[in-house]
């Protein structure tokens, strides 16, 4: 099996990570912590101490914080910002600053983008990776101010900054006449500031600065002895453990004609119409509940994308080898390895059964991914995956595969994710070999 060990994004973000862990030592935060919310109940002694603002204490306790963060001087920058003196501690001052700041940068990526696209050139640049992975982290920082959980705001978090080394290497493929370095700046920056906000949730909302492993498989409450994680539905286990026909599907996609959509794109594009309403429209927001697209067989010609807004979608084939999506984009004809996958998928919720997705670039043509996930808690179920190099592209979140098949040259899985009853087949050339993990 090959592992992906040279992405430097991935190692990046390892290494990231893994100074937010060494750094924020429990002992430093939470004593600057103490001291802070006794110097903040002494000034109101005899009333009510929630009424005055963290940022009221003094600023010592601002540098004995971010003392103990990655990067203290980012710390601070956010901690002592005028916004901070609204937010209702540290951490959600840290966050909300990052939010402005990936919003900041998102405008500029999305300027550039389309300055790209007015040309007319092909393929997408590495600009649009990073126009769109902003747009992505802006969200997860939202939904990691508002999580219930400290695993999801870790989770969130994690994959915010993951999104961060992606679109530096996509820049790299990117002139830098193009305003490549002003987006390059604006991305490390915000890096740090997302790491700050990792550091400051593990101490002081109780979580870890290491996203949490996937959930063990556990058996459903289903008459079932297949195994998803705890966080698969009821509803959602029985649906994988259908037969193509036995449900009733949201949209039916068949090359001849038959179904309600003759592409996988315009079917998604229909079942997630009011999940994509413009803000302000009567739709907007609705639409989250689960969609289930059959594919019937054949072979489908086309790129698919899913985008962080079109959520809870299923694809659901006719079974590995009967229900085929080809692409062949690849590095060598001008793509970055983000924009190169055949499906990508970065909806939450999103699940695949019975499909062959591939990458027929071939093996001479570089980085050409087939299935890009990086939509929290997915599955991929008896699915046949095939490309040459950097075939399965888990970018981020929490992921489960089981029952897949996965071929490719080198480097053909690359990131971190559960495996279970899976097959792995190298193809050196012609020939193949497998293994089961």
């Amino acid at each position: 099996m090959g592992m992906h060990g040279g992405t430097s994004w991935r190692r990046r973000t390892q290494e990231a990570v893994a100074v937010v862990l060494a750094l924020a030592t429990l002992g430093a935060i939470a004593a600057a912590v103490e001291q802070h919310q006794h110097e903040t109940t002494s000034k109101v002694a005899g009333g009510n101490a929630a009424d005055v603002s963290w940022t009221e204490a003094s600023g010592v306790n601002v540098t004995a914080i971010c003392s103990s963060t990655p990067y203290p001087g980012a710390c601070r920058t956010a901690l002592s910002s005028s916004a901070s003196r609204a937010a209702k501690d540290p951490f959600a001052a840290s966050v909300q600053f990052a939010m402005a700041r990936a919003a900041s940068a998102r405008v500029l990526a999305r300027n550039l983008s389309s300055a790209h696209r007015s040309r007319a050139v092909l393929p997408p640049s590495g600009m649009d990776d990073c126009a769109e992975l902003l747009d992505i982290s802006h969200g997860q920082l939202g939904d990691a101010l508002a999580a219930g959980s400290a695993h999801d705001a870790t989770t969130w978090l994690s994959a915010a900054l993951t999104n961060q080394g992606t679109c530096a290497d996509s820049l790299d493929a990117v002139p830098a006449s193009s305003g490549r370095e002003g987006v390059r700046r604006r991305v490390g920056a915000l890096a740090e500031f997302i790491g700050t906000a990792l550091a400051l949730h593990a101490i002081l909302k109780g979580g870890s600065a290491t996203p949490p492993p996937s959930a063990t498989p556990t058996q459903s409450s289903t008459p079932s002895n297949r195994a998803f994680p705890s966080w698969v539905s009821d509803h959602d286990r029985k649906l994988l453990e259908s037969a193509a026909g036995g449900m009733t599907p949201d949209a039916v996609v068949a090359l001849d004609g038959s179904g309600t959509h003759r592409s996988i794109g315009e079917a998604i594009a229909a079942v997630t119409a009011a999940a994509m309403a413009p803000v302000g429209s009567s739709k907007a927001g609705v639409g989250a509940a689960r969609k289930v697209i059959y594919v019937k067989a054949g072979r489908y010609k086309e790129t698919v994308r899913i985008s962080r807004r079109q959520r809870n979608v299923m694809l659901m084939g006719n079974g590995k080898g009967k229900t085929v999506i080809v692409g062949n984009r690849s590095a060598a004809d001008g793509y970055t390895t983000y924009a190169s996958a055949t499906v990508a998928a970065m909806g939450s919720g999103f699940i695949a059964k019975g499909l062959t997705i591939i990458n027929d670039a071939g093996p001479r043509k570089g980085q050409a991914v087939a299935l890009r996930v990086g939509g929290d808690l997915s599955v991929v179920y008896q699915c046949d995956i095939e490309a040459y190099q950097d075939t399965l592209h888990t970018h981020s979140n929490r992921q489960f595969y089981t029952e897949d098949s996965i071929s490719g040259t080198v480097d053909f899985i690359f990131a971190t994710l559960r495996w279970s009853s899976k097959t792995v087949t190298s193809v050196p050339g012609s020939t193949r070999s497998a293994r089961r993990t």
